[in-house]
This record gives C-alpha cells, structure tokens and sequence, in this order.
C-alpha cells in the first residue's frame, strides 16, 4: 500500500543531541560536568520532564534534593536552554522539506514543550509539517500506545498508511505494533536508501 503519511521524530533524526556536548558548552568548567548529564538528561527526571509531568522549577526541587552539591541555577540553565545546542541534521531536514511537496508529513517528539515551541521558531522548516505531536503537551510519551493511538485520531491517518522515522529501535516497535511503517534512523544516506524502498522518494 502507498505511503501517504511521513512521521518524524526530532532528537537524533533532525537534531543531533549530546547532552555531554551541551553541559560543556552551557556550564562554567570548573564544575563537575558529568553529574548534571548523569542526573539531569540521562537520569528518569528527563523523560518526566519530556512528559510533561513536572516543570522545569519542579525538576531543579526533585534533583536537589537527592543532589544538594549541584547547583540550581546550573540545572535550570540546561533546562531552559539546551535546545539551542542541538546540532541541526541539515540533510534530514532537506529529506523533511522534499518530502513535505509529495507526502502528508508529521512531527512526533519527545520533547519539551516550551523548548520545543522555541526550537520551532529558529527552524522554519517545521512550517512544511501538517501537524506535530510534542509529548510533554499532552502527558504521553513514545514508546506509550497511546501516543501513536493519539497522533492517528489527531490527524485521521491510516496505520498502514503511516511510515515513522525515528532513532530508538522500542519507538519504532511501538509504532510498527500500531500498524505504521518504520525506519530506524541511523544517518541521512541510510534514510535516503529506505525511504527509497517504500517509494516515498
């Protein structure tokens, strides 16, 4: 059946993300950089933060108090502005903009809300979307069956319709047991190579 409906994730598919890279570049360096990465972007307060179910003030209480030798102000300016530290994908986005004149194409992210609103407005690439679910906007995260039950009602897409591109081999599971399509990401010339397969480009 055709593809009609292209999905993208954000984070390792159109932004590189490495938290090491953005502590070092927003942190001063005389501090012990490794752990805000360990108990900011890769302990569970990330992905509750990417839920939506805490703020980012609620997150900085949650950390300190396991943590009172980090530094509040340090936390809350990873928070706030690490996404004008991911590395922009520029080839995926070429894919994104080509793909969005023959295809219906879609944003589903886990991410932020408010860094990603902001994110948006630096990129105006995103304006070709049809439609974007963020995860922290409505409480739900990928790989939750809910969020890829949530992105088909919202947007009345057809499961076998739907191709989902994303960097996590569980999201793309998540996906495929919904009835979409699913193309791990590894890099650009890969994706240009499967996306070939499915006749998309």
């Amino acid at each position: 059946m055709k593809i009609e409906n292209v999905v993208f994730d954000v984070g390792n598919v159109l932004f590189g993300y490495n938290p090491n890279k953005i502590a070092t570049t927003l942190l001063p360096t005389d501090i012990p950089i490794s752990e805000y990465v360990t108990n900011l972007f890769l302990a569970d307060i990330w992905q509750s933060l990417d839920r939506g179910d805490v703020s980012g003030d609620q997150a900085c209480e949650i950390i300190l108090k396991n943590i009172p030798s980090l530094d509040k102000c340090n936390l809350k300016n990873l928070i706030d502005n690490f996404y004008l530290h991911l590395d922009p994908i520029y080839d995926t986005h070429n894919l994104f903009d080509s793909i969005s004149d023959t295809h219906s194409v879609y944003v589903l992210s886990n991410f932020q809300s408010e860094p990603f609103d902001k994110l948006e407005q630096l990129y105006p690439f995103f304006q070709k979307s049809k439609g974007k679910i963020i995860s922290a906007k409505i409480n739900k995260i990928k790989p939750e069956p809910e969020i890829y039950k949530l992105t088909e009602s919202t947007f009345n897409l057809t499961p076998e319709k739907t191709l989902f591109i994303d960097d996590l081999d569980a999201n793309i599971k998540a996906a495929k047991d919904a009835g979409w399509h699913g193309i791990v990401y590894k890099n650009p010339e890969q994706l240009k190579k499967e996306l070939k397969t499915f006749n998309v480009i």
